[in-house]
């Protein structure tokens, strides 16, 4: 991340992950709007994240982090957790780091549409069938939810995994 953010010229990262195929485009976009907008505010996150307090579903996880943190993490983080989880030394020093929160108005945490699993897997797949069925072609926040809330056994197939802590 640092050198593709030092190749790039970075002053802003956003970070999202591969295992959340279903990460919702218009999340980034408000996110990252509060992020500017609390920056012209005067508010200078060095991290801001619906990630350490989830109110959305895992597996829509976005976190926004400035360049000064991400140089931060390079230079100081030592662990081998710190090193491969890209911000773990951030959010685990909040004494150090001025850290932000987005929260969504609805707390939806109690869905899983991450893909860590085989579990997982197959709750996705069976997903995708129904959004297929539905013609839902591009999925966004509320086609998810109105599906898992339509189609409760899809959340069902994979309610029972406990993600694993760094």
């Amino acid at each position: 991340y640092y050198n593709a953010a030092v190749s790039y010229k970075s002053n802003i990262i956003v970070r999202v992950t591969s295992d959340c195929p279903l990460i919702d485009p218009n999340i980034i976009d408000i996110m990252l709007q509060e992020y500017l907008t609390a920056q012209n505010l005067g508010i200078k996150y060095d991290y801001y994240s619906n990630v350490v307090k989830r109110s959305l579903p895992r597996g829509l996880d976005v976190e926004i982090f400035s360049f000064s943190a991400l140089e931060s993490m390079n230079m100081n983080a030592v662990s081998p957790e710190d090193r491969e989880h890209v911000t773990r030394y951030i959010y685990t020093n909040p004494n150090k780091f001025n850290i932000g929160h987005y929260v969504f108005p609805n707390n939806l945490s109690d869905y899983r549409v991450t893909l860590d699993t085989e579990e997982d897997f197959k709750m996705l797949n069976e997903f995708y069938l129904k959004a297929n069925y539905l013609g839902i072609k591009n999925i966004y926040l509320p086609d998810i939810i109105s599906i898992l809330k339509k189609f409760p056994e899809i959340s069902q197939i994979n309610s029972t995994i406990m993600q694993k802590e760094v």
